[in-house]
């Protein structure tokens, strides 16, 4: 019912709530990925994607009347980055338990 009545303020709430998600999902990945046993290569790759994770973070919480009109693309640029490394990473792991 809100939404309907307040459809600017629900918009810039929905961004917000998503800037936020995604800098604490970014900082606690940075860190969770470092604490394991993964190698350079795998620790960069889970940086690369956390480090654009907290930059999609950073702008949505820094310009939420912006990021209600890009929201899609943004989160589609992030969705990118995480697939190619998710991919790379899964063909990291393949090679790896080939060789054992």
């Amino acid at each position: 019912m809100i939404a309907i009545v307040l459809p600017d303020i629900t918009a810039q709430a929905l961004v917000l709530l998503v800037g936020f998600w995604a800098l604490v999902t970014g900082v606690v990945e940075i860190f969770m990925a470092f604490r394991s046993g993964e190698t350079a290569g795998e620790r960069a790759l889970f940086g690369l994607t956390d480090l654009v994770l907290i930059a999609l973070g950073v702008v949505l919480v820094a310009r939420p009347d912006v990021g209600a009109v890009t929201l899609a693309q943004v989160f589609g640029f992030f969705s990118i980055v995480s697939g190619i490394a998710a991919l790379v990473l899964a063909a990291q792991t393949r090679r790896a338990a080939a060789l054992t």
